[in-house]
């Protein structure tokens, strides 16, 4: 059985790590369907961008609906650091493979 407090014991860094071991099938998924490294780099972006802003914004809601803040949480400047690099950790990751790829294979 899971322990709830498991998750709390990891460290801050290893679960920001993580966002780039789950941008690896993202961007082999749309890579595979799109035949396009740009258009997987544009998958994982948006799939990473909008989640930090989801997450953002259900954080600020408090009690009230999620309909009071959609507004709020579309600059990454408004979110706090780890957001931040659960975001941009994962786009940088998808870049460097891409890159890599296009040189090496």
């Amino acid at each position: 059985m899971l322990n709830p407090d498991m998750f709390t014991m990891i460290p801050r860094w290893a679960k920001s790590s993580f966002h780039c071991v789950l941008a690896l099938p993202i961007q082999a998924l749309l890579y595979a369907m799109t035949d396009s490294w740009d258009a997987s780099i544009l998958g994982v972006f948006l799939f990473f961008y909008s989640r930090e802003m989801a997450q953002y914004q259900y954080r600020i809601k408090g009690d009230g609906s999620t309909a009071t803040v959609w507004t709020k949480g579309w600059s990454p400047l408004e979110w706090d650091k780890w957001s931040r690099i659960d975001a941009a950790a994962p786009i940088l990751s998808s870049i460097v493979i891409s890159i890599l790829w296009r040189v090496y294979v």
